[in-house]
């Protein structure tokens, strides 16, 4: 029998798939905590369905939905959308918008496989396929660092990145596109184009604006080696997310136009000069709002970091990415979107990852600082879970 001290050490990726494994389970053990101690039990409150929204689907009256007041969160269509993937139970009558959330199909369709199509089953594999992502979101960050000589644990940044945290709070579906999104540029830079071809798809199917890191890295192969062989090979990972797209727009209502503006930044600093009213007490509105501008100066930053590095930017394909999504930050939005972090934050949670991935390269510990600035927030915003799953484990060691 090999003795302990005698096991080979790990390798990089077996480190890197060791800390995402690390990073499923304190996720888990905070879901679980959270279930037991604040939803006293109940599993399904993890999807924050509204009791003034649309009622549920009547065929899921089995599973005895936790409702919140008001409107609810995203994660409520999505979980709608895993029970009934191909839209033949008319589930979409409790959506807002079914024809931009059947778009995002990755999550509801991977937890409707893993289920089997089971109903009784589905809740449960929802669960699992967002714990699968914040493990692998969390190795490919990993990897991403360790290839440049960073320690592994650099991959824990994914679990605190906004996408993460809401992902794991909210069951929403915005993990998969950041997860997916620094898949790609690791399979991009150490040239796997099988894994590639998957992950753009991934990230496709995942999110709509998950397509902006490829189609920016099929500019950079084209830029590079002035060949359309790569570009054309990452595009035909399109086909997927494109034909699905179709097939939601041929059964569901159209969908509210996307916004943009010809002013760039015109909604960030729109946010920035009418700070959002949380109709708080007043020293927690001002504790609020200055969590909110911290990830405003987060978003700031991750742009100035660009802007200053333009030059040697255009040099990496992080950085090609990094640019495609500043453009994006700069002139696609509308006013919803930009309501408070649990909204912006998640959707740019990319651009905070290809800034830290692109930091990987330089050493340069401001391409971090970004991401870190949403954590007090965050951690503002689970204050109420926190305390209350603190008392729930002091009253137990009392």
């Amino acid at each position: 029998m090999m003795q302990l001290n005698r096991l080979p050490p790990l390798t990089t990726a077996g480190k890197a798939a060791l800390t995402g494994l690390i990073a499923a389970a304190l996720a888990w053990t905070w879901i679980a905590l959270t279930v037991h101690y604040t939803y006293q039990g109940h599993w399904t409150a993890m999807f924050t369905t509204g009791s003034s929204f649309h009622a549920p689907p009547e065929a899921l009256k089995g599973e005895n939905i936790y409702l919140f007041p008001g409107a609810g969160y995203d994660g409520q269509m999505y979980h709608y959308i895993a029970h009934d993937p191909f839209n033949r139970r008319g589930f979409q009558r409790s959506m807002d918008d079914p024809r931009m959330r059947y778009r995002r199909i990755l999550v509801p369709l991977a937890a409707w496989t893993l289920a089997l199509g089971q109903d009784a089953w589905i809740d449960a594999a929802y669960f699992g396929v967002v714990l699968g992502l914040v493990t692998l979101g969390v190795y490919w960050m990993a990897m991403l660092a360790s290839a440049h000589g960073r320690p592994p644990a650099f991959g824990f940044l994914f679990l605190f990145s906004p996408a993460a945290v809401i992902s794991i709070d909210r069951m929403t579906v915005d993990i998969a596109a950041a997860a997916f999104t620094l898949a790609t540029l690791y399979y991009f830079d150490t040239q796997r184009p099988v894994r590639l071809w998957l992950s753009i798809a991934a990230a496709c199917l995942s999110r709509e604006t998950a397509a902006i890191g490829p189609v920016a890295l099929m500019a950079y192969s084209l830029w590079r080696d002035r060949s359309c062989r790569q570009p054309i090979f990452m595009a035909s990972a399109l086909l997927p997310a494109g034909l699905w797209t179709l097939f939601a727009a041929s059964g569901t209502p159209a969908s509210a136009a996307e916004a943009g503006t010809f002013i760039p930044f015109r909604y960030f600093a729109g946010r920035i000069l009418d700070p959002f009213d949380y109709s708080l007490p007043p020293l927690w509105q001002l504790i609020a709002r200055t969590g909110d501008y911290l990830c405003l100066a987060g978003l700031a930053l991750s742009v100035w970091y660009a802007v200053t590095r333009w030059r040697t930017l255009g040099a990496s394909p992080a950085g090609w990415a990094l640019l495609a999504w500043i453009g994006f930050f700069a002139f696609v939005g509308h006013a919803p979107m930009w309501n408070e972090p649990y909204n912006y934050g998640r959707i740019f949670t990319p651009l905070l990852l290809l800034a830290a991935a692109d930091g990987f390269g330089r050493m340069d510990r401001l391409a971090l600082v970004p991401l870190l600035l949403f954590v007090p927030r965050l951690l503002l915003q689970l204050a109420p879970q926190i305390s209350t799953v603190a008392r729930g484990l002091l009253q137990i060691q009392g």
